[in-house]
């Protein structure tokens, strides 16, 4: 079995965002088309160099490992506005894992605010991280949205 060297790649991501990537993929994603975060990664890769800034805002980032054999078809390069672009996607993806486990929650009867708070506790996201009650609140939006397009039959 060879080694094979890997290029680390990372992007910012919001903190309750970072612990949810770090307990769904690990520390540091391994970069392949079989995962989801993977193909993200690899789609918006290229070979082009850009100057880092000199004064980057402190951010929590999320690593990915690209294994070689993709560095030299793809590149290793994530331009900044594509860095926060996936910032923004793998906040979409821990808005959509949180509604759809609440929307499961609700339609079964539970109750959704001691839910989220479960939920929250499993991928190890505290207070400090993101307010239960901001995601709360969201939820709510969402709900209202999913209602105006999907209205009940009476």
């Amino acid at each position: 079995m060879s080694f094979t060297p890997l290029v680390s790649v990372s992007f910012p991501v919001k903190a309750h965002v970072r612990k949810y990537l770090q307990r769904q993929y690990g520390s540091a994603h391994i970069a392949s088309k079989t995962s989801f975060l993977g193909q993200l990664v690899l789609g918006s890769l290229e070979k082009t160099y850009e100057k880092p800034e000199k004064n980057l805002p402190a951010h929590f980032t999320f690593t990915v490992l690209v294994p070689q054999g993709y560095v030299n078809r793809v590149g290793t390069t994530l331009p900044r506005n594509t860095q926060q672009h996936l910032g923004e996607l793998c906040t979409h993806l821990f808005n959509m894992a949180m509604y759809d486990h609440l929307d499961a929650v609700s339609w079964g009867g539970g109750q959704v605010y001691p839910e989220l708070r479960n939920f929250l506790e499993r991928y190890g996201i505290t207070e400090d991280d993101m307010k239960v009650e901001s995601l709360y609140r969201a939820y709510s939006r969402h709900c209202k949205k999913k209602e105006n397009f999907f209205p009940l039959q009476k």
